[in-house]
């Protein structure tokens, strides 16, 4: 069998084209090995989007879910662009996101119950924490036994602190979607 090299130097000297050969040869080799799952993109749930972009999308719409029910987050405007500014839950730091859900600035997607101790992804166990107290609740609360005192303590204080900031979400008139509510 002839090698891709040897190939590409017969054709160049009877004067032929190797993109096009080149392409097929390409093509029928990705489509040998696809069978055997090779070459395939990461899909998710067949929606056409790949795994990561699916789990980036998801995880903004957690963002603005919890922006949505802190009464410590409100508009601002920072280096020409509208932001989502508030407070961290732990130490009061200023934290801030995108519109679009994005953490900006050393903010954090916080689990008050982590999800290794049972919690889950619901906005009432979310909150936005800055890095340094998220980290540190990590090492120092969260590394502890599940029916550690300590733990359960500071866990149900920080459930108890972001209850005391829920904002109740008002949905929309009804039959108007966000588009014609502006």
């Amino acid at each position: 069998m002839e090698t891709i090299a040897s190939a590409k130097r017969s054709a160049r000297s009877q004067g032929g084209v190797t993109g096009a050969w080149m392409h097929k040869r390409q093509g029928e080799k990705a489509e040998m090995t696809r069978g055997r799952g090779r070459n395939k993109p990461s899909h998710a749930g067949g929606h056409g989007l790949p795994t990561a972009q699916k789990r980036a999308l998801s995880r903004e719409k957690r963002i603005l879910a919890v922006i949505a029910s802190d009464r410590t987050f409100g508009p601002a405007l920072w280096r020409g662009e509208d932001v989502w500014l508030g407070r961290c839950l732990m130490c009061n730091a200023g934290v801030m996101a995108s519109r679009r859900g994005v953490l900006l600035e050393g903010a954090t997607l916080e689990h008050i119950l982590p999800r290794h101790h049972g919690g889950d992804d619901d906005v009432s166990n979310l909150a936005i924490a800055c890095l340094r107290c998220n980290q540190g609740k990590g090492r120092r609360i969260d590394a502890l036994s599940f029916q550690d005192p300590r733990r359960r303590e500071v866990t149900m204080a920080l459930l108890e602190r972001r209850r005391a900031r829920w904002r109740r979400v008002e949905p929309g008139p009804a039959g108007q979607d966000d588009e014609s509510a502006r």
